[in-house]
């Protein structure tokens, strides 16, 4: 597909016209491509198209790989970022690796969803076996990140599920 195509194709992704990105994307052979940087999967999920993600979740794309350098944002992080529940759950349906970090700061999905509040995402992702205790950085995990932020309502839940993670 060469660069005028895809960059058709993205703004069909990313504006919602999402009968014309599915015909285009039907064309493909490889539903990893990258356009600008990211996979169409990428685009799909931070712009909450969810009909274009399920198309490329069932039709094969990898659920862990959104941008064209593996260490950055995964598709799980970004619908985990904007407290995208449906878009989350159908990740994780297709193998979506809910522990994985990202090598630039090691952020997870899980971290992704403290700084805007999205309690419920975080809930979600500790269902499905993400570690708030598990350390992220400089010896420290996403819950004493909570705690020292206040984010009380994290920290209370943290607490509740702690007993699930204690070795």
């Amino acid at each position: 597909m060469d660069i005028e195509n895809q960059r058709k194709l993205k703004s069909q992704i990313t504006s919602g016209n999402t009968i014309d990105a599915i015909q285009e994307l039907q064309q493909l052979e490889d539903l990893s491509m990258f356009m600008d940087g990211r996979t169409a999967l990428g685009y799909a999920v931070s712009y909450n198209n969810i009909e274009v993600a399920k198309f490329l979740l069932k039709n094969g794309a990898n659920p862990d790989l959104s941008e064209i350098k593996p260490d950055t944002f995964t598709p799980l992080m970004w619908a985990a970022e904007g407290n995208d529940l449906e878009m989350i759950q159908l990740l994780l349906e297709h193998g979506a690796d809910v522990r994985r970090k990202n090598k630039y700061n090691n952020a997870t999905a899980l971290w992704k969803t403290v700084i805007p509040g999205s309690l419920e995402a975080a809930k979600l992702l500790v269902s499905a076996g993400a570690n708030p205790f598990e350390e992220i950085a400089a010896g420290k995990s996403i819950y004493d990140a909570v705690k020292e932020i206040n984010a009380n309502e994290f920290v209370e839940y943290f607490e509740s599920v702690k007993r699930g993670f204690e070795k």
